[in-house]
This record gives C-alpha cells, sequence and structure tokens, in this order.
C-alpha cells in the first residue's frame, strides 16, 4: 500500500503523485499548510481508518487515470458521506460544548473552519 498525502489524512507522506495529475489543484494541499508543533496537536486517526483511507485514495487515483468519470462519481459519493459525518461529528462537539478553536487545535490547523451549535 502507497502512502497518501500528509495533509489529507493527518499523516507523514509524500504528496509527489498528485501534483502530475491534470486535477492537481483540487488535492494538492492549501497554501497555509499547518507547521509541525500544530499538525503533531492533531487527534490521530485510528489505524484501521487510516489504512482504509490511503487504499481509498489509491484506488481513486488508480480509477482517475483509468476511467475519469467513475472517479468522479465516487468522489461525489465520498463527498455525501463526508458531509453526512461531518454535520453528526460537529452536532457531538457541539453537545461536548467544544469551541471552534478547541476544535482547530485538535484538527491541527490554527484556523477554526466556521460552525456554530445551534
Amino acid at each position: 500500500m502507497s502512502e497518501a498525502p500528509a495533509y489529507a489524512f493527518g499523516l507523514r507522506a509524500s504528496a509527489n503523485r498528485f501534483r502530475s495529475s491534470p486535477i492537481s489543484a483540487s488535492t494538492r494541499a492549501p497554501s497555509r499548510v499547518p507547521g509541525p508543533v500544530v499538525r503533531e496537536a492533531a487527534v490521530p486517526l485510528p489505524g484501521p481508518l487510516a489504512a482504509l483511507l490511503v487504499e481509498m485514495a489509491d484506488q481513486l487515483t488508480a480509477t482517475a487515470a483509468d476511467a475519469p468519470l467513475a472517479a468522479l462519481r465516487a468522489a461525489g459519493v465520498l463527498e455525501r458521506i463526508a458531509a453526512r459525518v461531518s454535520r453528526a461529528a460537529a452536532g457531538a462537539l457541539c453537545d461536548d460544548g467544544l469551541s471552534a478553536e478547541a476544535v482547530a487545535t485538535a484538527l491541527g490547523t490554527t484556523t477554526p473552519r466556521p460552525w456554530s451549535c445551534s
């Protein structure tokens, strides 16, 4: 299994394989990637989940080369899953009373994403 980009999953790895892709703009790290101290504070992903994400990245990359429409369809499915899980996780964090700053630190970034508990 090859490594996924460090910025994608909080793992240390190389992003070189994404740079030559015609869709690299959407897979490349943002220009303000948190420094090592901030990343070290990030909550770690469970090993099996991290491995699954790496495998999915590999499969999607290969599919994008061989069957781009299938890769786009899969990406759409993943976006919907991510949105649903994000809403549920944010709700749980609101229930726990965590601030946006505490969440940002736990995620390994210095900038809290705008979200509110309602």
